[in-house]
């Protein structure tokens, strides 16, 4: 098995970072914010996360731990005031960031370059899921990197790398514990409430939300060239993971939470795959 390859891009020139800015505030009101706003009527919303307790050093254990990863982690309570877990200082030497890879922001030619933060309007940087180094709006439980619960129940990481990290242990749960396999099975888990996938779109409540399950699940098939009822063929076993689908899934998932403007870069994604325990197939 080889390592995660990690990709480099060249920065923006300054000239062009600042060309940006009107670009990125003209599109900002037109945006779409997330899908954690979304999710903020239906507050009975979680993803079913399974935190690994083994460092991305230990790669075997890591790999074991997410084939039999547990439904009965623990749930994040309420409140936003929770008690936030073990400080950045006590966790081991393996687990700290490491040059976290900087975003990247969409140009007025639709490429993405890197990011200029200081610069983003206030509509993007006000965002919960950006504000908390947590791309994807996953709900806190125990996680590795997990500082406290925020609003809406969403985990603050103290790093964006551990955020990627629990996507992958997530996507992994969902494949190999809830055997869920296509666009359109990962978004009615992802976005839906318990509730909401019992009833079906028929209530009021869930109309919206079953709305969106459709929605993402065709924009992820059609990423990954497929129809959102198509396998996605993330994970060609338990501890192997096709990188280039991989990488177009979590993307889209984190547009989809934190909006068009910014992407998450090819190499964050990678170093959260790692410290998952999943090697490139």
């Amino acid at each position: 098995m080889r390592q995660l390859p990690i990709a480099h891009k060249s920065p923006a020139s300054g000239v062009q970072s600042r060309r940006l800015v009107s670009f990125v505030a003209g599109m900002a009101a037109g945006m779409s914010l997330g899908l954690s706003m979304a999710r903020a009527a239906d507050t009975a919303s979680e993803h079913p996360q399974t935190p690994v307790a083994a460092s991305a050093s230990a790669p075997a254990a890591a790999a074991s731990s997410l084939a039999v990863a547990s439904a009965s982690a623990p749930s994040a309570p309420a409140s936003a005031s929770a008690a936030p877990v073990a400080p950045a200082e006590a966790r081991p030497a393996s687990l700290q960031p490491t040059s976290t890879p900087p975003l990247l922001m969409r140009s007025g030619d639709g490429s993405y370059v890197k990011a200029d933060l200081a610069s983003l309007p206030k509509v993007v940087v006000e965002q919960p899921c950006y504000q908390y180094n947590n791309y994807w709006c996953l709900k806190g439980t125990q996680w590795e990197g997990q500082e406290k619960v925020g609003r809406q129940r969403l985990a603050v990481f103290q790093d964006p790398i551990y955020a990627a990290r629990a996507i992958a242990i997530t996507m992994h749960a969902y494949r190999f514990k809830h055997n869920l396999r296509t666009p359109r099975e990962i978004m009615t888990r992802y976005i839906l409430s318990p509730d909401c996938r019992k009833s079906g779109p028929g209530t009021a409540k869930c109309t919206h939300m079953w709305g969106l399950v459709d929605k993402y699940a065709q924009r992820i098939g059609a990423a990954l060239g497929i129809g959102p009822n198509e396998p996605m063929k993330i994970f060609p076993s338990q501890s192997t993971v096709n990188l280039e689908r991989a990488r177009t899934l979590f993307r889209e998932m984190a547009h989809i939470e934190i909006g068009q403007t910014l992407r998450v870069p090819d190499e964050l994604i990678d170093k959260g795959l790692e410290r998952a325990g999943l090697k490139a197939n």
